[in-house]
């Protein structure tokens, strides 16, 4: 869906010898033969796709029988205390994390997944963030 997303994947991977093609494709019809890759990638994205369970299949096709698939996405207190503050700001504002995990995130995600794989495992990433400049955050949530 993004040919931005596109091109910071292809400057991240830019030491990656092994890594043979880039595309933007339609996850839900994706234009490769079954059993094609060892690695299927999809992050912070399956929640924009309008059919996740169709391009679940599309993926589980495409993917070698002992491939695998990671998928990161948001859980529901995802920057929550960004969330508050523009919220706070006006109520008018939801969250967009959450809206973004009623489609796919952290909570849901193990249900669409398990339809399609045969083995589902949930590694969590804990961070956090500092935040110094308020500019470069409003930017981002408001984008």
């Amino acid at each position: 869906m993004s040919s931005g997303m596109l091109d910071a994947a292809k400057n991240n991977t830019s030491d990656f010898d092994f890594i043979e093609q880039y595309a933007v494709i339609d996850a839900e019809n994706i234009p490769f033969d079954s059993d094609s890759f060892d690695i299927v990638i999809a992050n912070y994205m399956l929640y924009h796709v309008p059919n996740i369970d169709k391009a679940l299949s599309e993926i589980s096709r495409v993917l070698k029988s002992n491939g695998f698939f990671f998928a990161a996405t948001y859980g529901e207190d995802n920057l929550k205390e960004v969330d508050d503050i523009f919220i706070n700001f006006d109520s008018r504002l939801d969250s967009v994390t959450n809206n973004l995990c009623k489609a796919f995130g952290l909570e849901n995600g193990h249900d669409y997944l398990n339809k399609h794989f045969g083995s589902v495992e949930l590694k969590r990433y804990e961070n956090c963030l500092h935040i110094t400049e308020l500019k470069p955050l409003t930017e981002y949530f408001l984008s």
